[in-house]
């Protein structure tokens, strides 16, 4: 099998006139994007996903909203850790040093589609969410038996390794190597392409592509559905003394879910015109003639996504009791320990410590 290196192309004075950025344009965006936005973001939201992590592992993943949650936070901790190598590795400060690598290429592979690969996560598990809470309004009485928590986790597990499938042509068709840069007159560490290379390039945007338009139209539907039945069926459950406070307590879920969900889909929405268009036109690609406009934005889809997997928190803190409860346990035991430690080193018996259990605690 013969292979081909990868090397960012010089055009002539008519490419090069062409070209909606220029590589001077396409930095200023980039140190805005990822120096700055991704940056701060990311930082965030590793940190606020890590306790999300902590408190649903605390209040226990025996309800199906918790493990639902629970999936996001760790595919959106994996999507902020991809996005800050990303945002690192493309500031123009690290990019232009003398490493023994070509960041660009090298952070194409290494985080750029898995941070892809993350996003569609996300998105199918916020559609298993927004159907979940579907379910509980058309079939309230038989949602339990539906929808167990086992069935929950293996739905969950299996969005996880069913995406992976997709990234299999790229990384069957590229891979980081030595090679050599006449350009620059050395050798460093960048991508290489086997031969057929072009023929599923085009595939695994279409793939991925597909993916996203499908987990967006999946939110979309879910979200508009859940919408719809919690309306039709207010009047009869307010007439029904029963179910009256189910009824409050579907209209916050629902409010919850459905502001994450359109969080969602408009973070979301550049990276899946973006996969479309890198489908369509073979230009807009890594290597092709708008390589900068490439780059450039998808530098803003990074932004965005940023952004959905940072704000997650605030919802929850804000829209729900019991995980604003838990929240504050978490916190008010980490300051008692700190407490006992540091006035009392011996003293770190149980009976300081009278904090109501969080097993017992569900989210809503």
């Amino acid at each position: 099998m013969t292979y081909y290196y990868a090397e960012y192309p010089t055009y002539n004075d008519n490419n090069t006139a062409r070209m909606v950025l220029n590589a001077e344009q396409r930095t200023i965006i980039e140190i805005i994007n990822y120096a700055f936005v991704c940056g701060s973001l990311v930082v965030f939201g590793f940190f606020s996903n890590v306790i999300n992590i902590i408190i649903f592992l605390r209040q226990g993943l025996k309800t199906t909203m918790n493990i639902s949650f629970f999936g996001l936070a760790v595919s959106d901790v994996c999507n902020n850790l991809c996005c800050g190598v990303w945002a690192f590795f493309l500031n123009p400060l690290v990019e232009n040093a003398d490493w023994p690598v070509i960041a660009r290429e090298f952070e194409y592979l290494i985080s750029g589609w898995p941070y892809v690969y993350f996003s569609r996560t996300t998105t199918l598990i916020t559609a298993f969410v927004t159907a979940e809470r579907c379910l509980c309004i058309t079939f309230p009485l038989k949602v339990k038996e539906l929808i167990t928590p086992k069935r929950a986790t293996i739905v969950v597990s299996s969005i996880f390794f069913c995406l992976m499938p997709a990234l299999i042509p790229e990384y069957a068709t590229s891979y980081i190597g030595w090679k050599y840069y006449p350009l620059k007159n050395e050798t460093r560490l960048g991508l290489i392409f086997t031969e057929n290379r072009k023929s599923m390039e085009g595939l695994v945007f279409m793939m991925n592509a597909a993916l996203g338009v499908l987990s967006y139209l999946l939110v979309i539907s879910f979200t508009v559905l859940l919408i719809w039945k919690l309306k039709h069926n207010s009047k009869w459950r307010q007439r029904n003394y029963q179910v009256e406070m189910a009824l409050l307590r579907d209209k916050r879920a629902m409010k919850m879910v459905f502001l994450i969900a359109v969080i969602l889909i408009c973070c979301s929405f550049p990276s899946i015109v973006l996969s479309i268009v890198a489908y369509l036109d073979h230009d807009f690609s890594v290597l092709g003639l708008q390589s900068n406009l490439f780059f450039a934005m998808w530098s803003f889809a990074f932004a965005m996504g940023s952004v959905f997997s940072s704000v997650n928190i605030i919802l929850y803190y804000n829209m729900s009791s019991k995980y604003r409860r838990s929240f504050r346990e978490v916190f008010l035991l980490c300051s008692c320990r700190k407490g006992i430690d540091k006035n009392n080193p011996t003293s770190g018996s149980r009976n300081h410590l009278k904090t109501p259990t969080l097993m017992n605690l569900q989210f809503e």
